[in-house]
C-alpha cells in the first residue's frame, strides 16, 4: 500500500507536505567504494493521476526534471542516496520511485518508496441541548455517525479528524453563527485553522419573520354574528412555534366617522393557534391557522348592546419561512446542522447526507466554471463549464449539482443522485463529476471562496 501524502499541510513531518523525501541505502561489496558514486533517482507517476490540464504548473508535481525519463542525478555519501521529490496536489496521485546507474533507467530497481496524495481538514463538534417544556427535561442533541462521514470523504482521498462534541446551550431556533461563536470562545483556536471548520448540532435552523395581517376592520353588526374570528397564514406558511412570544395585536377602538378614540392592550387568549393539523414542538405549536376571541376585550358586551363604530384588527405574527436542515458558510468555513425539521419537528433521519453536503460546500462545491491549464506551460488557458452546476433559480440557495436530477413543473431539480443537490435525499456521496472537482481542490485554506480561482 502507497504511504498517504498530506499535501495541504505544512510538511512538519514525512507524511506532511509536497516534499517527498526519496532515500536509498547503497549496499557496498567494498568499504567506501560508494562514497561519491553518482546515482539516478526516477519518479513514476501513476496512469491515473489527475491529468495536466487540470493542474497549473504550481500544482503539478516538480523536481526530476530531467525528460525523458523523469530522473534525478544524486551524489552518493556515507551509503547513502537522499533527494526530495515535490509532488502533485491532486487526491489520489500515485508515485512510485526507482534507483539506478544508468540514465535510460536501465538495471533501475525500486526504490520501495511508494506515495498517495491526500488532503486533511478537521472538524470541531458541537451539539446542543434539545427537549420539552423549557428549562426541563434537556438532553444532548443527536450528532452524525462521523464514520460514516469520514468513509466517504476518504474514497475522494480526504481524511477527516474530528473532535468533541461538546456542549452549547438551547437555543429554540438558530439561523445565525451563535452557536458557533459559543464554541469557538470556549474551546480556543484548532491546530490548523487554514484547513479546519466548526460544525454544530443544534434543535433546528430557522428563521422568524414578521409578517402583518390587517388592519380588518370589525362592525357592530358583524361581532354580534359571532365574537370569534380565524384566518389561514398565506403560501403554505406555519406560526413560529414558541407560544409565548409569537404574535402581538394593535387593537383600536373606532366611532362612526373613522376616528381611533381608544388602544387597547392584548387581552389573555385574545389570540391563539388553531391546533387543528398543527405541529407539536418543544416550546409550542407550529400553526396554519390563526383564531381570535373579541369576547376577551373588556367592555365587549356593553358596547354590543349599546356603543357605536367598530372595532379595528391588526396583527404581527411571527412564522417560520426557511426549512433549511443544514447551513454552510464559505469563509471562513463554519457549518450548523439540524436535528429536527423546523416545521413538522421530526428527527433528521439524514444527518450524514446533511453532513457531507454542507462540508462539501467548504471545500468548494458546487463550482460553475473549472479552470483548464496548458499541457506543456501549465499557464491558464481557459474555463470549462461544469455541467452539473445549478444555482438559486433551480432549487435552493447558493451552488449545487443536478447530477441524476430532473426538473418539475416549478422548475426545481428533484431526486438526484448526488449529495450536492439542494435538499437532502440520503445521498451520502459525491457524484463522480464532484469527485473529480474534489481531486482538484487546492484544500491548502479550506472554505469555498478559498479553494477556487475566480472564473
Amino acid at each position: 500500500m502507497p504511504r498517504k501524502q498530506y499535501v495541504n499541510l505544512p510538511p512538519v513531518k514525512d507524511e506532511y507536505g509536497r516534499f517527498v523525501k526519496v532515500k536509498a541505502r547503497i549496499r557496498e561489496t567494498k568499504p567506501g567504494e560508494s562514497e561519491g558514486m553518482l546515482v539516478y533517482f526516477f519518479i513514476e507517476g501513476d496512469g491515473a493521476n489527475v491529468p495536466p490540464e487540470q493542474l497549473s504548473l504550481a500544482q503539478r508535481n516538480g523536481g526530476f526534471c530531467f525528460d525523458p525519463p523523469h530522473r534525478e542525478l544524486v551524489v552518493v555519501t556515507d551509503k547513502t542516496a537522499l533527494t526530495f521529490a515535490y509532488i502533485s496536489i491532486g487526491g489520489g496521485d500515485k508515485f512510485k520511485f526507482k534507483v539506478g546507474r544508468k540514465f535510460d533507467k536501465s538495471g533501475a530497481v525500486d526504490a520501495n518508496i511508494d506515495v498517495e496524495v491526500w488532503r486533511k481538514i478537521y472538524v470541531r463538534m458541537g451539539k446542543m441541548k434539545v427537549g420539552a417544556n423549557p428549562p426541563h427535561a434537556w438532553t444532548d442533541a443527536p450528532v452524525a455517525n462521523m464514520g460514516t462521514v469520514k468513509g466517504s470523504l476518504a474514497t475522494h482521498f480526504i481524511e477527516m479528524e474530528s473532535t468533541g462534541p461538546h456542549g452549547v446551550k438551547h437555543a429554540p431556533f438558530v439561523r445565525g453563527q451563535g452557536p458557533l461563536d459559543e464554541m469557538e470562545k470556549a474551546r480556543g483556536k484548532m491546530k490548523y485553522p487554514d484547513q479546519s471548520t466548526p460544525l454544530v448540532f443544534v434543535d433546528r435552523i430557522g428563521k422568524k419573520s414578521l409578517v402583518t395581517w390587517g388592519p380588518w376592520e370589525f362592525s357592530k353588526a358583524k361581532l354580534q354574528g359571532s365574537l370569534e374570528y380565524s384566518k389561514e397564514l398565506p403560501a403554505d406558511k406555519y406560526t413560529w412555534p414558541d407560544d409565548w412570544h409569537w404574535g402581538s395585536c394593535l387593537i383600536e377602538v373606532l366611532d362612526t366617522a373613522g376616528v381611533v378614540k381608544r388602544v387597547m392592550r392584548m387581552p389573555s387568549g385574545f389570540m391563539t393557534k388553531d391546533r387543528t393539523g398543527a405541529f407539536r414542538h418543544a416550546e409550542g405549536y407550529a400553526s396554519r391557522k390563526v383564531k381570535w376571541n373579541f369576547g376577551t376585550l373588556p367592555g365587549m358586551g356593553a358596547w354590543l348592546r349599546h356603543g357605536t363604530g367598530s372595532v379595528r384588527l391588526t396583527a404581527t405574527i411571527g412564522i417560520i419561512d426557511d426549512t433549511a436542515m443544514g447551513s454552510a458558510w464559505p469563509s471562513p468555513p463554519r457549518i450548523l446542522v439540524a436535528t429536527r425539521h423546523p416545521i413538522t419537528y421530526k428527527k433528521s433521519t439524514t444527518l450524514e447526507n446533511t453532513v457531507i453536503h454542507e462540508l462539501g460546500h467548504v471545500l468548494g462545491l458546487n463550482v460553475k466554471n473549472l479552470p483548464k491549464y496548458d499541457v506543456a506551460g501549465g499557464y491558464l488557458t481557459g474555463w470549462e463549464t461544469n455541467g452539473t452546476w445549478y444555482n438559486d433559480t433551480n432549487g435552493g440557495r447558493g451552488p449545487h449539482c443536478k447530477t441524476g436530477a430532473t426538473l418539475d413543473a416549478k422548475n426545481i431539480y428533484r431526486n438526484g443522485t448526488c449529495t450536492m443537490l439542494h435538499y437532502v435525499t440520503g445521498v451520502n456521496d459525491f457524484c463522480a463529476d464532484c469527485g473529480k472537482a474534489l481531486k482538484r481542490a487546492n484544500l491548502k485554506r479550506i472554505g469555498r471562496t478559498n479553494v477556487w480561482p475566480k472564473g
